[in-house]
């Protein structure tokens, strides 16, 4: 009941400010961008508030680390749903704070990665948590194995170039440390 009560106060006013605005006459566009301002304004803090990180890894393998770190922090699952390149998550932290957990399945620009799953978490309703954020995607991290990057073979030298190869002769020597005076003996 809370919620119907919310939409009609959200839209009551909404009608209240075009009412306004249509009355104003010729303040009408000062007060329509300035509306289009405060929304500009008001979309780039909700889109601030969504921390997102990419993975390398196919859709099940990240639900399957999302839901064992969720479990790991003590998150219940109150909804979720998924297809085949989107999923999302709700669940709340110990204070009750609504916690959205977003997945996006996208094609890697490299081919040899295949999939690349991108997670993204909004914690609230507006500006986000990024701390809280940041932990959960951490803890995703552990049950997520990052492939090994590859390894680079050195090439052999071509040309004129000759490498300086330390041999024992060519070692400086070891200095000893120099033992400390006793006070008094000079």
């Amino acid at each position: 009941m809370a919620r119907k009560w919310t939409i009609w106060r959200n839209r009551a006013t909404l009608l209240g400010v075009a009412i306004v605005l249509l009355s104003s006459g010729g303040c009408l566009w000062l007060a329509a961008g300035a509306v289009v301002g405060g929304a500009a304004g008001a979309g780039y803090v909700y889109y601030k508030g969504k921390v997102s990180r990419p993975y390398n890894a196919s859709m099940n393998d990240v639900w399957a680390a999302t839901h064992t770190a969720l479990t790991e922090l003590g998150m219940k699952v109150e909804s979720e749903g998924r297809d085949s390149l989107t999923a999302e998550i709700h669940t709340r932290l110990a204070d009750g704070e609504k916690v959205r957990i977003y997945f996006d399945v996208k094609d890697s620009r490299i081919p040899a990665e295949g999939p690349l799953t991108v997670i993204g978490i909004r914690v609230g309703r507006f500006n986000g948590d990024e701390a809280a954020s940041v932990r959960i995607l951490n803890q995703i991290d552990l049950h997520l194995l990052q492939p090994p990057t590859a390894a680079i073979k050195p090439q052999p030298a071509t040309g004129n170039w000759n490498p300086v190869v330390q041999t024992k002769a060519t070692e400086p020597p070891l200095a000893l440390p120099a033992e400390p005076v006793p006070a008094g003996k000079k």
